[in-house]
């Protein structure tokens, strides 16, 4: 979880009971990866077909505390995850970066 200089949790200004995800290494991020990949793998054992991963734009919430580099950065581990259990991976947040994944 991202925390502030003060230690509390950083939350979605938008959505304040959504903590955001700390991501700005790679170490942190291959941790959530390795969360999600179980939830990726019950997807894909219940027959889904597609995943969606949400707030994959918090680096444009996370007061600079890391970038769009290191969002992207996640998203090609879950991805790669998805697409290795045969499902389709999609994003609904920031369109404008479709032509970047």
């Amino acid at each position: 979880m991202l925390r502030s200089a003060n230690g509390t949790p950083v939350a979605d200004p938008g959505w304040p009971d959504e903590m955001l995800l700390d991501v700005s290494t790679a170490a942190k991020r291959a941790r959530i990866a390795a969360v999600m990949a179980a939830t990726i793998d019950r997807c894909s054992a219940k027959g889904f077909e597609a995943v969606e991963f949400d707030n994959l734009d918090s680096y444009s919430r996370s007061h600079h505390a890391f970038g769009l580099g290191a969002d992207l950065a996640l998203a090609v581990l879950l991805v790669a995850r998805a697409h290795s259990d045969g499902l389709a991976a999609g994003q609904k947040n920031t369109p404008e970066l479709g032509s970047r994944g």
